[in-house]
């Protein structure tokens, strides 16, 4: 894997629960630029919860630094998504750049479409779209405004296989640049496809801490 020593992610003595339940228990880790973590462990194990955690959207007790102020996009489960807003696709994927005049958000909405292998949706309604079309959009509204670091939870869900060689093809690309990832994946297959490193939840809350 080549990697800087620069973590982009340092998460230290982190403690998650939900409800009364604790999932993590004095999780410790750096996220190395141009590194990617599959997040692994049992249903139940705290790994989307993880994810909401470092963006922001679950408390926790210890700390989660980014050092370096990376942008960060993020793709949520897909259940924690609706689809049944009443917009088209194009408005859909620039809600991620608010900031942005209009010429430059229309350039940076197609091309996030297009690297989302999604450009053809441009103008389709939501409400149209199937799950996996869905997804594709989804991720072109984590791309829209060129982070540094990709937080993707089940991102395959709802896709065949043609588009899930594409996704991955864009996290190798992206890599390659030396962006940065944690990606929850159920499938060891799937993993071992994109040659990336594991956080195993399960193993990690065992021993207390990952180096």
């Amino acid at each position: 894997m080549n990697h800087s020593d620069s973590p982009v992610l340092r998460v230290k003595h982190l403690h998650l629960s939900y409800g009364h339940r604790q999932l993590v228990k004095d999780l410790s880790f750096d996220l190395l630029q141009g590194q990617w973590l599959a997040i692994t462990g049992t249903n139940g194990s705290g790994k989307s919860t993880l994810l909401r955690a470092i963006v922001g959207l679950h408390p926790y007790a210890g700390e989660i630094q980014f050092p370096t102020l990376p942008v960060i996009g993020y793709l949520p489960q897909q259940s924690l998504l609706d689809f049944q807003f009443p917009l088209r696709v194009s408005e859909f994927v620039a809600l991620g750049l608010w900031h942005s005049k209009t010429p430059e958000k229309n350039k940076s909405v197609e091309e996030a479409l297009r690297k989302a292998n999604a450009l053809n949706l441009k103008d389709w309604p939501l409400q149209e779209l199937s799950r996996g079309q869905f997804q594709r959009i989804a991720l072109a509204r984590a791309l829209v405004h060129q982070p540094q670091l990709l937080i993707l939870d089940e991102p395959v869900t709802g896709l065949d296989e043609s588009t899930i060689s594409d996704l991955f093809q864009l996290i190798n690309q992206f890599r390659q640049q030396g962006g940065s990832g944690l990606i929850v994946l159920h499938d060891e297959a799937r993993r071992m496809q994109l040659e990336i490193e594991k956080l195993d939840l399960n193993q990690a809350t065992a021993t207390k801490a990952l180096a």
